[in-house]
C-alpha cells in the first residue's frame, strides 16, 4: 500500500509540472552531461540571464527530482524571476515527498518574497514548534529569514533555540556572523572568544573573523573595549589577550600592542615553567615593530628578550634585529657593538655575515671611517668570496674608493660587482649606473651618456629589472639639459656633487650656493635647490631645508623637480620636525597639485598612516 501511494505521488507531481518538461530524456542524463549542463547553467547566472539558466536546471531537476544541485537552482532562478506559483508547486511535491524541515523553511521564503508575510512568518513559527528538537530546523528558517534581510528575526530564533537547547555553545558563529551584520560587535566578539574558551584551536578561524570586522578604526576600537572587559574577568586568557595584542599591531598602537605581549610572555613562561626559553612573543612584536620601522619599540622588545630569557633560541636573531633598530635610530656606535657581539656569537651563520655587511656600512655611512669600512668589505669578501651579497659588497667597496676621490679603484670595484653579478641581474643596471656617475663627475658627459642610453633603452624589454631606470633618465636629462650650456654651471654642479660624496657638506653648500649666483639663469639651479634642501635636512637643519624646497616651489613653478619638492617638505615636517598635523597638509599638497607624480601612492599611504596615528591620539 506504501508503494503504491508513493507511486501516486510521482504521477500527481508528474501531472503537475507536465507543462515545463523539455525534450530532456525522461529516464536518464547521460554521464558527464549533466556537469557540463551545470556549468552552462552557472555561466548564464552570472550573466545575469536568469530564464535560460532556469530552462537548463528545470530540465535536469524534472529528471531527478532529488538532485538538491537541481532543486537549489531551480529554487533560486525562480526567486529571481518571481514564479512564485510554479515554485510553489515545485517545493510542496518535495514536502509530500520527504516533509523535510529545509522545503518547509523554502515554502516560508516564497510566501514571504511573494508579499505574504504574516503567512510566510506563520509558517515558519510553526515548523519551529514542530521540529524544535531538531537543530537544523533552527538553521533551515534563519537562513531563510537572512535570505530576505530578516537579520533580527533571524537572531531571535537562534537565541530561541538556544534556550531550548540550554546550551550557550550551539549556534556560536551563527550568531556572531548575524551580530557583525547588525554591527553589533560586543555581541559578536563575546560569541567568538565564548567559542575559543572551548576550542582553543580555532583561534587562526576566530581571529581571521575578527580581522574582518577591525578594519574600519572605529569599529576597532569598539573591540578593542570588548576585549579588554573580558580580559579583566579572565585574566589568564592566553588567547584574548593574543587577540587584543594582534588587534593593536594591526592598529599600529605599538604602545599597547607591547603591553600585551610583555604579558602574554609572561602567561607563556608561567604555563610552560621554563622561562629561560621563551621570548618568542616578544620577538613576533619587535620584528613587526621593525619592518614598520617603529624602531623605537622593536629596540625596547629586543632589549626585554636579552635581558630576561638568557637561554632563549631567539637570542642571535634578537641581538641581529637590536642592532639593526639602534642602527635606523642613528645610534650607530651601540648598533656597531651590537653586531659585533653576533659576530662573537657564531661567525659562521648567516646572521654573522648580515652584521658584518652592516658593520661595514656603519663605518662607511654613519662614522664616515673609510679605511675601516673598506677593512671590513673586504674581510667579508674574503671569508665569504662566492655569497649572493658579494656584488653588493663590491659596489659598497667601489663607493668608498669614491668618496676618498680615487675614481680609478671605484670605477674597478663597480666593474668587478658586474662581473660577479648573474645575467639579467639587477646589479648589472646598478653598475652601469654607478661608472655613468663617475663619468657624469669627471666631466665625461658622452660616456656617461652611453653608459645611461643601456639602461634606458631596455625599457620595454620583459623580464629586466627596472630599479635603476628613473635614475638613469634623470641623470641623462640632467646632463642633456645643461651639457650645451657654456657658463659651466654643469661642471660647477658636478664638482659640487663630488664634494657632497666626500663628506665635505660646507664646501658642498658653498658650491652649490655659487651656482645659483653665478649661473641665475642656468637650467640646474632647480636641481642645486634640491641639493641644498637635501644637505640642509641630512644635518638637522630643518627650517632651512624647508626654505630652499619652498624656494623651488615658487620661483620654479614648471619645475620637474617640484613635486619631489613637496613631498620632502611633508617628510621633514614628520620625521624632522615631528609636527605632523603641517606634515599632512603637506603630504595633501603632493595630491592636490601633482595627481599625476611618481609619488601618488606613497604618498596616499603616508596620509592614511597619519590618519590612523591622528585617530589612536
Amino acid at each position: 500500500m506504501k508503494d503504491l501511494c508513493q507511486i501516486t505521488v510521482y504521477i500527481l507531481l508528474g501531472i503537475q509540472l507536465a507543462g515545463a518538461v523539455t525534450s530532456v530524456n525522461a529516464q536518464t542524463i547521460r554521464p558527464g552531461s549533466g556537469r557540463n549542463r551545470i556549468r552552462m547553467a552557472q555561466d548564464y547566472e552570472r550573466r545575469g540571464h536568469y530564464d535560460a539558466a532556469l530552462k537548463i536546471y528545470k530540465e535536469l531537476y524534472d529528471v531527478v527530482p532529488k538532485n538538491q544541485v537541481y532543486y537549489e537552482g531551480v529554487k533560486r532562478n525562480m526567486l529571481r524571476l518571481k514564479r512564485f506559483d510554479q515554485l510553489k508547486q515545485i517545493v510542496q511535491a518535495q514536502i509530500r515527498l520527504t516533509d523535510g524541515v529545509k522545503y518547509h523553511a523554502d515554502l516560508g521564503q516564497v510566501l514571504y518574497q511573494d508579499g505574504d508575510r504574516e503567512g510566510a512568518m506563520r509558517l515558519w513559527q510553526g515548523l519551529l514548534s514542530r521540529f524544535a528538537d531538531q537543530k537544523a530546523a533552527y538553521t533551515y528558517v534563519a537562513n531563510a529569514m537572512i535570505s530576505n534581510r530578516l537579520y533580527d528575526e533571524a537572531i531571535d530564533v537562534y537565541l530561541n533555540g538556544r534556550h531550548h537547547f540550554d546550551s550557550d555553545g550551539v549556534f556560536v558563529f551563527e550568531l556572531a556572523n548575524l551580530y557583525v551584520i547588525r554591527l553589533k560587535l560586543k555581541e559578536a566578539t563575546q560569541e567568538y572568544l565564548k567559542q575559543l574558551a572551548k576550542n582553543p584551536n580555532q583561534f587562526s578561524y576566530v581571529e581571521s573573523r575578527l580581522v574582518n570586522y577591525t578594519k574600519d578604526p572605529d569599529q576597532a576600537r569598539q573591540v578593542v573595549a570588548v576585549l579588554q572587559e573580558y580580559l579583566s574577568k579572565h585574566k589568564e586568557s592566553f588567547l584574548g589577550r593574543k587577540l587584543l595584542a594582534n588587534l593593536y599591531l594591526r592598529m599600529q598602537d605599538f604602545d599597547g600592542a607591547l603591553r600585551q605581549f610583555k604579558l602574554l610572555e609572561g602567561q607563556k613562561a608561567i604555563r610552560q615553567k621554563q622561562k629561560d626559553v621563551s621570548g618568542q612573543h616578544l620577538y613576533f612584536f619587535a620584528e613587526k615593530a621593525l619592518n614598520a620601522k617603529k624602531f623605537a619599540y622593536a629596540e625596547d622588545a629586543y632589549e626585554l628578550i636579552l635581558e630576561n630569557y638568557p637561554k632563549s633560541p631567539y637570542r642571535p636573531r634578537a641581538l641581529f634585529g637590536l642592532a639593526l633598530a639602534k642602527q635606523q635610530r642613528g645610534k650607530p656606535t651601540e648598533a656597531l657593538q651590537r653586531f659585533q657581539q653576533v659576530l662573537q656569537i657564531d661567525d659562521k651563520s648567516s646572521w654573522a655575515r648580515e652584521a658584518l655587511f652592516h658593520i661595514g656600512d656603519i663605518y662607511f655611512k654613519d662614522l664616515f671611517e673609510i679605511d675601516k669600512a673598506l677593512d671590513t668589505y673586504n674581510l667579508l669578501l674574503n671569508r665569504y668570496p662566492r655569497e649572493k651579497k658579494t656584488p653588493e659588497t663590491l659596489f659598497r667597496i667601489g663607493d668608498c674608493y669614491a668618496a676618498k676621490g680615487d675614481l680609478g679603484n671605484a670605477e674597478y670595484a663597480f666593474k668587478r660587482a658586474v662581473a660577479a653579478a648573474v645575467p639579467k641581474s639587477p646589479y648589472i643596471d646598478q653598475g652601469r649606473f654607478k661608472m655613468a656617475y663617475l663619468q657624469f663627475l669627471q666631466a665625461e658627459y658622452d660616456s656617461a651618456l652611453t653608459s645611461l642610453n643601456k639602461i634606458t633603452q631596455e625599457l620595454d624589454s620583459p623580464n629586466v629589472d627596472q630599479s635603476f631606470v628613473n635614475d638613469a633618465f634623470e641623470l641623462s636629462f640632467l646632463i642633456e639639459e645643461n651639457q650645451a650650456d657654456s657658463s659651466g654651471a654643469l661642471a660647477a654642479y658636478a664638482e659640487a656633487r663630488k664634494l657632497r660624496m666626500q663628506h665635505r657638506d660646507q664646501e658642498a653648500i658653498a658650491a652649490l650656493k655659487h651656482i645659483i649666483l653665478a649661473f641665475p639663469q642656468a637650467e640646474i639651479v632647480d636641481e642645486t635647490l634640491v641639493e641644498l634642501g637635501n644637505i640642509e635636512a641630512e644635518r638637522g637643519e630643518y627650517l632651512a631645508a624647508i626654505d630652499y624646497f619652498k624656494t623651488l616651489l615658487t620661483e620654479h613653478g614648471e619645475s620637474v623637480y617640484n613635486a619631489q619638492a613637496q613631498k620632502r617638505i611633508a617628510e621633514i615636517y614628520e620625521t624632522g620636525l615631528g609636527d605632523n598635523d603641517k606634515a599632512f597638509a603637506a603630504y595633501e599638497n603632493v595630491l592636490i597639485n601633482y595627481p599625476g607624480s611618481l609619488y601618488v601612492e606613497e604618498v596616499r599611504r603616508k596620509l592614511r598612516e597619519l590618519q590612523t596615528t591622528r585617530l589612536n591620539n
